[in-house]
């Protein structure tokens, strides 16, 4: 599936229609029932990021690809349009993650003492170890469009390793992008886009690997500002 910004992937909490779980079973005859709450999702993306997600027509074919999730085998590539000028081509941003303390609707990494932690204490019962590689495509003078590829999955894992390296999302007001700019700039979306997806087919092992393209409102903006 190409999932367009400012869609829900499944049903929750304030958003218990209109979502892409609803759309798959009107237009889709056989899901995945390995979770009868969110029938074919074998993995998410946050409502305001657009691209690539795989679903699963049955339990056997959700079984492998949420084994190949597991396992990090998959292939996902992200590009993401950041603000200020990260100084270096390429990197790696490992940190552990947990809910935001103070807002439960947040993630955040886990700290001692004003450092990320990167060894395993008793705090980190309820953290999930992640890991974004990210690489410059380039670079204007208040922002750059970076090319991320996650060897793990975390809830809001691009969205928090950025920002806390000094680089929030445009658009992510969120994980600090500051709203008077959002306005100003007339902006609805943050710039987050799943832009490849690959995976072992599970039923004739074929290696798949699929493509897209920023939506073309965004490539628009995208240009405008000089990308």
């Amino acid at each position: 599936m190409n999932k367009p910004s400012g869609l829900v992937v499944h049903p929750s909490a304030g958003h218990e229609q209109n979502t892409l779980v609803n759309g798959l079973l009107f237009h889709v005859k056989n899901l995945s029932m390995k979770n009868e709450e969110r029938p074919g999702i074998v993995h998410r993306i946050d409502k305001e990021t657009s691209g690539l997600l795989v679903v699963a027509k049955n339990d056997r074919a959700h079984e492998k690809l949420s084994q190949q999730f597991k396992d990090k085998t998959t292939h996902r590539v992200y590009y993401a349009v950041v603000m200020g000028m990260l100084k270096k081509e390429k990197g790696t941003i490992q940190s552990y993650l947990i809910r935001n303390p103070t807002d439960r609707k947040k993630y955040c990494s886990l700290r001692e003492n004003g450092r990320v932690v990167t060894e395993f204490t008793e705090v980190l019962d309820h953290a999930k170890w992640a890991v974004t590689h990210y690489e410059i495509v380039k670079r204007l003078p208040h922002l750059t469009l970076v090319k991320l590829q996650l060897e793990t999955g975390r809830t809001h894992q691009i969205r928090i390793h950025m920002s806390e390296a000094g680089h929030p999302i445009v658009g992510d007001v969120t994980y600090g992008y500051p709203a008077q700019l959002l306005k100003n700039k007339g902006l609805t979306r943050f710039y987050l886009h799943a832009a490849e997806l690959g995976f072992t087919h599970p039923r004739t092992n074929e290696e798949m690997k699929f493509t897209s393209p920023w939506p073309p409102e965004d490539e628009k903006m995208l240009k405008s500002w000089g990308f």
